[in-house]
């Protein structure tokens, strides 16, 4: 009886962690999708105002256009989207952040070059390279994104992606199991045979995220998280046999006695 009592115990256990979960996710999610829509408008007032979206020509034409010292290069998605504050377009570094591993809350310090959007202050991949004359469908700003690679980071958003397109609306891309969104045919959105594409691969500019930030709003996943997000089921299974491993145990000592 004990023993059943247990195991109920232990499943209860795990759907409510689950659902402590849940809102913390969604909070972080709507408060990134958010960010995602500022930094819309930014982008789109920048290229109203430049002729085309940060990328290394209009580096040049910023610093004519406004005297700035700064190198603005293009490396990273922090270093392009610097081009926002030398153009005196943005005047604060929150729009930048997502809650998610390799980042942290923004300090707003943004006088110089080194400290506009330091390492961590910013969570968006940016697709350079495009204008507004391109296929509306296109992303140009994207996270999770996993750097160094086109897939994107489940654990952040429970499977979810955060779009921003070249038509400025930002929406919601299901992640499957290999990283990626799926496009037309099955492919991943991002692979350059995709239609919208046309055949020429997307420049993904990754941010410099800091390895050793744990996101102020949204710690990075823990073990629990990560092992129910990729193995769902595990964890009541786990609870179970330890459950039965103790109940065995139990009644071996009974018997020695």
């Amino acid at each position: 009886m004990l023993g059943i009592v247990l195991i109920v115990a232990s499943g209860f256990f795990y759907d409510f962690w689950r659902s402590q979960q849940r809102p913390r996710i969604y909070t972080n999610y709507q408060y990134a999708i958010n960010h995602a829509r500022q930094l819309g408008m930014a982008l789109f007032e920048f290229e109203s105002e430049y002729g085309g979206f940060p990328s290394e020509s209009t580096a040049a034409t910023v610093k004519t256009h406004t005297g700035s010292t700064w190198k603005l290069g293009d490396a990273t998605s922090n270093d392009l989207f610097r081009q926002l504050f030398a153009a005196g377009i943005v005047t604060n570094e929150e729009m930048f952040y997502v809650p998610a591993a390799g980042t942290h809350r923004p300090d707003n310090h943004f006088a110089t070059e080194a400290d506009a959007l330091s390492q961590g202050e910013c969570g968006f991949a940016y697709i350079s390279n495009q204008s507004v004359a391109g296929n509306s469908s296109r992303p140009i700003v994207l996270a999770p994104v996993i750097p160094g690679t086109t897939k994107f980071d489940p654990r952040v958003f429970n499977g979810t992606a955060i779009i921003l397109r070249l038509d400025n609306s930002v929406q919601a891309g299901r992640i499957d199991a290999d990283g990626h969104i799926v496009g037309e045919g099955g492919k991943d959105f991002l692979d350059p045979s995709q239609p919208i594409w046309g055949g020429v691969a997307p420049v993904v500019k990754w941010p410099d995220l800091d390895p050793t930030a744990r996101s102020t709003r949204s710690s990075s996943p823990g073990f629990l998280t990560t092992l129910t997000n990729e193995h769902p089921g595990a964890l009541s299974t786990v609870l179970a046999a330890l459950v039965m491993w103790w109940i065995g145990r139990s009644r071996l000592k009974v018997r020695e006695s």
